[in-house]
């Protein structure tokens, strides 16, 4: 987990009167551990769930797929694997809430991402706990950069400008954007990046497309 960053949930789960905070969307995930799971955002049934508590203690909910990856990333963290095939993800959820002593808890929790359907099966797990919308929290801790974050994004900022300037010299008459593209991206990874989620390369008409793909054009 990102020291700093479970210092600032902790802080903030005091401040709101919780008891825990569970992060359940890809990017908050990503926040709280410092890593994606790759399969989340593809699938969004594969839950990835990180939990801090008021005192400071952390776990983490993963499906079965992920778990080598939780392990490398993660593995001083306490890890419930859940399997994708045979387990409920929420049944899951809630042994390691009761586990972490959580069962009667105040918990905060984005509805704004866990689907009605999963939240109810967790609810009726534990009828006991209280669940509380924390995604507005999170996102006004997000505001707030850390100099770790920074530092990052400065640095991704200079490799996405290389790369478009590497790849604006590389392109001669007659190329397509699929030419485009493919200097785009092998500047992105020889400059460091471990992936990017979108790339827009649109030429002529195209040009007043937003967010397209490159074309044979």
């Amino acid at each position: 987990m990102r020291a700093e960053i479970v210092r600032r949930c902790v802080k903030a789960i005091q401040a709101h009167g919780m008891d825990a905070m569970l992060t359940c969307s890809p990017e908050n995930f990503a926040y709280l551990t410092g890593f994606v799971v790759p399969s989340q955002p593809l699938m969004r049934h594969r839950h990835a769930m990180a939990l801090v508590a008021a005192d400071g203690r952390t776990a983490i909910l993963a499906v079965d797929m992920e778990a080598t990856t939780i392990a490398r990333r993660e593995p001083a963290t306490p890890t419930r694997i859940w399997a994708e095939f045979s387990d409920n993800a929420m049944a899951a959820l809630a042994a390691l809430l009761t586990e972490t002593g959580l069962a009667r808890a105040r918990i905060g929790i984005e509805f704004d991402y866990l689907p009605v359907a999963d939240f109810e099966k967790l609810r009726a797990a534990l009828p006991a706990a209280s669940f509380v919308p924390d995604q507005q929290i999170l996102a006004r801790l997000r505001q707030v950069k850390t100099r770790e974050e920074i530092a990052l994004l400065r640095r991704l900022s200079r490799i996405a400008d290389q790369s478009i300037t590497d790849a604006l010299r590389a392109v001669r008459s007659g190329d397509t954007e699929m030419d485009l593209a493919g200097h785009l991206t092998r500047n992105v990874y020889a400059l460091g990046a471990e992936q990017f989620k979108l790339m827009i390369v649109a030429t002529g008409e195209r040009s007043q497309l937003p967010n397209v793909g490159p074309t044979e054009r």
